[in-house]
This record gives C-alpha cells, sequence and structure tokens, in this order.
C-alpha cells in the first residue's frame, strides 16, 4: 500500500511510538473505521501476536562474545 509522504511520515512515527509494526497499525486503523462506517464492531481481532513487547526485550537472547 502506497501512501503520500506525509501520511506516511505520520503513521511510521505512531507505529514507533505504539511500539507495532507498521502493517499491524495500518490494519487497526482499517479495522476502527470500518467499525465506525457499519456501526458494528471490529471485523475479527486479527492481532493474535498479542501486545507489543516493552522497549529493550528482544524476542532472542543477546549474543555472547
Amino acid at each position: 500500500m502506497r501512501f503520500r509522504r506525509p501520511l506516511d511520515n505520520a503513521l511510521r512515527k505512531a507505529a514507533l511510538e505504539e511500539r507495532r509494526s507498521f502493517n499491524d497499525l495500518v490494519q487497526l486503523i482499517c479495522e476502527d473505521w470500518v467499525a465506525l462506517r457499519t456501526g458494528g464492531e471490529r471485523l475479527a481481532p486479527i492481532l493474535s501476536r498479542g501486545a507489543p513487547r516493552p522497549r529493550g526485550e528482544s524476542g532472542k537472547p543477546p549474543r555472547k562474545p
């Protein structure tokens, strides 16, 4: 999906602040928009990976020197 540069930059900055991937944030925004338009709830809980990790926690243990 392509966005104009100012919108793309704003979305990428928001994704970093939310500690989510860009694609996950766009997905959430689209789900909310559809829910508002249809007057219903979100279509499905698409983000099955759970909450984002706090900063400093990676999925792998640190490498030994």
